[in-house]
């Protein structure tokens, strides 16, 4: 996963919640979870309140987290 994560190219700035578990090969669920109790980055908008994850904001992330 860090292989491809560390290869990707991104063209977007911002992913869905959705896509970005598809990019790191984990359940949306799991991605849910992390933003609650973990403290993954996102951004809200609309009325609805729709996530969108920053992807400079979540490779940081990332790092950090992955090394625990």
């Amino acid at each position: 996963k860090e292989v491809f994560m560390a290869n990707l190219q991104s063209v977007r700035n911002f992913y869905s919640v959705k896509e970005i578990s598809v990019i790191i090969g984990f359940h949306p669920d799991t991605v849910y979870e992390w933003i609650q109790s973990k403290g993954m980055p996102v951004h809200r908008s609309g009325n609805r309140g729709r996530i969108a994850i920053y992807w400079p904001e979540f490779k940081e992330w990332w790092a950090k987290y992955s090394k625990k």
